[in-house]
């Protein structure tokens, strides 16, 4: 009877230390299993985080490179509109017609290609281009203001080379006294600094005041331009003022203003230069302030 007990409490331990060993290693291949399955998952994030940075990193250089782009045409595009119309603008260059409507073009192309440098930043490249249009504007303005002027300078000229001795003879007394009045201008300017007479019959007008030989030579000047053929009231007065601002010493603000746009211009391709070829933390040709 002991030994059945003995026997039945054997088989009952025994089936509960393998049970408990069963027990034990289902779990230990539960942890396993799960453990590797995390790792799994770490491994499958971890690989997705590098790609998606990857994807975005390419996706952020494929931008910049595009805004460099971008912003090298725009400076380019204002570059070249700008020189057009410094060429157009010199003296040497400007043809005898249709000179206004060809700056005023070049301006409106200049004013186009200065508002994408405007979009593109960055702000001190905005800054240096404004100070180019505005030499620009000035320039155009000198030039449309002094067109009539410009045309009847050639008609001037063009009588004077003309066959007709009497066409000649009136562009010579009208030539005569254009360089009166300048010369008159001079005086009520400079005093005695001014240049003198060197025609005798030009002697009597230094008894005279200043003033009034301006006065008188302006009125001569304006008959003599009149007797021009093809010369316009516009173009008179027009050559009058210019001549006046000539022997003021107000004709070279065109001069000064060429130069400047010729500096303001080399400035702005210097910067621009740089700005494009500068490498930082938020990589080439970003920014916009």
């Amino acid at each position: 009877m002991i030994e059945a007990i003995v026997g039945i409490v054997g088989a009952v331990i025994g089936g509960a230390v393998g049970l408990t060993a069963a027990l034990i290693a289902r779990r230990s291949a539960t942890h396993q299993s799960q453990t590797g399955y995390r790792a799994a998952l770490e491994q499958a994030d971890s690989t997705y985080r590098a790609a998606l940075d990857q994807a975005r990193a390419q996706a952020l250089a494929g931008h910049r490179q595009w805004r460099r782009e971008a912003q090298r045409d725009a400076y380019a595009a204002f570059i070249i509109a700008t020189g057009n119309l410094h060429r157009m603008a010199e003296p040497d260059s400007r043809p005898p017609d249709g000179v206004v409507d060809d700056i005023v073009s070049a301006l409106i192309d200049t004013e186009s290609a200065f508002a994408v440098v405007q979009l593109e930043g960055p702000q001190n490249l905005v800054d240096l281009a404004e100070a180019v249009v505005a030499h620009c504007r000035r320039i155009t303005h000198a030039i449309t203001r002094d067109a009539p002027a410009h045309r009847a300078r050639i008609l001037l000229d063009a009588a004077l080379a003309s066959d007709d001795a009497n066409s000649m003879a009136r562009a010579r007394a009208a030539s005569n006294a254009l360089y009166a009045f300048g010369v008159a201008v001079a005086r009520r300017a400079y005093g005695d600094a001014a240049p003198s007479y060197t025609d005798s019959d030009q002697a009597p007008a230094a008894a005279m005041s200043a003033r009034a030989c301006l006065v008188e030579r302006s009125v001569a000047a304006q008959r003599a331009l009149q007797a021009v053929d093809g010369m316009t009231p516009t173009q008179i007065r027009a050559l009058l003022e210019v001549t006046e601002r000539d022997e003021r010493g107000a004709g070279s603000e065109l001069l000064t203003d060429h130069q400047q746009l010729a500096r303001t211009t080399r400035a702005f391709v210097d910067a621009a230069r740089i700005f494009l070829d500068s490498v930082t933390e938020d990589g080439p040709g970003l920014s916009a302030g």
